[in-house]
């Protein structure tokens, strides 16, 4: 019995490995004659009666899959096309990798919203009221972050003494 691991490996897996057995076996039996007509033939089974709009590009997308299956041992001669080199999937468009953000946040169970309103509390003139408001959604982050069920106020007024003295790098 063959394991899928211990067998060649899919190039494309939407059409599976019966055609890929299929592409392998015309590169090694026939002639260069007889492999169009193959290839002509096994890109039916590709197509698998999909409508597409525009059918010169799907054609020539076929191909372009077609040559890659044959592992670019396609012959110039065998392409049908003019400019004799398969375009759309030979690209390959590299990802950027996205950066970790380091925003320095110590107080990171608070959120990035309160110290940026602790901030801006200065500029207020009752502050008593908001900095209770804020507080009071600061020991509800606490308690969702830490899984706690209890925790002082005199422990959140503090971290806002402190947060409000922190600069922003």
């Amino acid at each position: 019995m063959e394991y899928n691991t211990k067998k060649s490996k899919i190039i494309f897996p939407q059409y599976g490995r019966n055609i890929q057995k299929l592409i392998e076996d015309t590169l090694k039996k026939l002639k260069n004659t007889n492999r169009i007509s193959q290839y002509i033939y096994i890109l039916k089974i590709m197509k698998n009666k999909k409508i597409i709009s525009n059918i010169n590009i799907y054609k020539r997308i076929l191909w372009d899959q077609l040559y890659l299956l044959t592992n670019k041992k396609l012959k110039k001669k065998e392409y049908p096309f003019k400019n004799k080199k398969p375009i759309y999937y030979l690209k390959k468009k590299k990802i950027k990798k996205l950066d970790y953000p380091k925003n320095g946040n110590e107080y990171k169970y608070y959120g990035k919203i309160i110290p940026k309103l602790i901030k801006s509390i200065k500029k207020i003139k009752n502050k008593y009221k908001y900095k209770y408001y804020i507080a009071n959604k600061m020991k509800i982050n606490y308690i969702k972050w830490n899984n706690k069920k209890n925790i002082k106020y005199s422990n959140i007024l503090n971290d806002i003494e402190l947060i409000s003295k922190l600069k922003k790098k």
